[in-house]
């Protein structure tokens, strides 16, 4: 939560990057392969983003009236189909004041560090699929580079975090 996700995104938009989701991620399997699937969401960056990026209010919608926090962007027409997935990265801030790319994980670190990030443990449990559900997170975390991306907690320059994670990218 905060920690430059949708900034991000919004960033690497603006850069010519199609953006398949926000808040959500769906994620699967097929063919032995880690896809993402679209969730057609909209990006939601609060008004400080906004002035920083310099978005023009036309490209906005407000969430709620009493929020200052807007939808931006679209979820990119073009991602009808799931995408390959080529790394993940978990983006955590720092005191540290080092913009840099940590790619430091074992296989059983990767796999607690997925059941930790993923939104639907409970969900899981009480509908009785926890195990077919683990078994697609070992199967993610043993077939998809899990990478640390550490940004100053102060400072925040998201157009530096888009240039080093597109330079990581290629």
């Amino acid at each position: 939560a905060s920690s430059g996700k949708s900034t991000l995104a919004s960033v690497l938009e603006r850069k010519g990057y199609g953006v398949l989701s926000d808040d959500i991620c769906p994620v699967d399997m097929m063919d032995g392969n880690a896809v993402m699937v679209p969730s057609g969401e909209n990006l939601q960056i609060w008004k400080d983003i906004v002035s920083a990026l310099k978005i023009p209010p036309e490209f906005l919608k407000k969430i709620r009236p009493s929020l200052e926090k807007y939808y931006y962007g679209h979820a990119n027409p073009k991602f009808k189909e799931p995408v390959n997935i080529s790394a993940i990265y978990l983006l955590n801030p720092s005191n540290e004041g080092l913009y840099e790319i940590r790619d430091k994980f074992s296989g059983n670190q990767k796999l607690n560090i997925l059941k930790n990030h993923i939104c639907c443990k409970n969900f899981a449990k009480e509908m009785f699929i926890e195990s077919k559900y683990y078994k697609k997170l070992k199967q993610l975390s043993g077939t998809v580079p899990l990478k640390e991306f550490v940004k100053p907690n102060i400072e925040f320059k998201p157009e530096k975090l888009a240039d080093i994670l597109e330079k990581d990218f290629s």
